[in-house]
């Protein structure tokens, strides 16, 4: 049997077991208390979980639910060390998983995206203890992913399409999601792109994505900027990149 659970997990309480558990565990731990990390949802567990919830502010229920899990995002982000601009990280935690420590998608076969950052785990690889502990440890991955932000940025500043570091970062925090749309539009800019990119496509349109003002999102340039690249014509900062207000890092 997989380890990967076969859906998202929105509320870990008492009583839950497997690997999302122990990435509640790990968190708790990364965040500065300490409890077991055995995949046990015991005494133990819901204790460390309302003094978490106590020290940051929240309703103090014992249960990992949605707000929880949101804010120990925000706590495991301001953790990492790498220098990325502020909220860079917490934009692609929350686009990509709804900052949900669980969070699992196999909507593309072969494989499940996992855990805040959801890194990718293969089917080859679901029965990989460690492999899967990774997947779902979020300050690690958090860590991986500033590293890969602040890498694309370096190898992106300076192209014809990232000629500023806002670019730059923007193109990199695409790259999260859509490498060949970073680097094409790193080396041509938006101007220098053909038709494909403003004609309308099913693999978008199947996304059912929408801009800030509601107008959808139907070509792969519209995609790019509702993700990351913003859009003045639509007045949307970009989902990953909204928290964001000082690009000199």
């Amino acid at each position: 049997m997989s380890l990967v659970p076969t859906q998202t997990v929105y509320t870990i309480k008492r009583g839950s077991r497997g690997v999302v558990v122990w990435a509640v565990q790990r968190a708790l731990n990364s965040a500065g208390q300490t409890v077991t990390e055995d995949g046990i949802f015991g005494e133990e567990t819901q204790r460390i979980v309302r003094r978490f919830q106590e020290a940051t502010n929240l309703t103090v229920d014992g249960s990992f639910g949605p707000a929880t899990s949101a804010k120990m995002a925000a706590v495991l982000g301001k953790g990492v060390s790498v220098p990325v601009p502020v909220g860079l990280v917490r934009g692609v935690v929350n686009a990509e998983s709804g900052n949900l420590i669980g969070a699992v998608n196999a909507s593309v076969p072969g494989g499940i995206d996992c855990g805040y950052t959801q890194r990718r785990v293969l089917a080859a690889d679901y029965d990989d203890e460690q492999v899967v502990h990774r997947a779902f440890d979020g300050r690690y991955q958090m860590s991986l992913l500033a590293k890969s932000l602040r890498s694309r940025h370096d190898a992106f500043f300076g192209r014809p399409g990232a000629r500023t570091h806002e670019l730059a970062w923007r193109l990199a925090t695409l790259n999260h999601n859509y490498p060949y749309g970073a680097d094409k539009i790193s080396r041509v800019g938006i101007s220098g792109l053909s038709s494909y990119w403003t004609t309308p496509q099913s693999w978008v349109i199947g996304i059912g994505a929408k801009f800030s003002d509601g107008q959808p999102v139907r070509t792969p340039l519209d995609w790019c900027q509702r993700y990351a690249l913003g859009s003045s014509a639509h007045a949307d900062p970009g989902f990953t990149t909204q928290f964001v207000s000082d690009w000199s890092s």
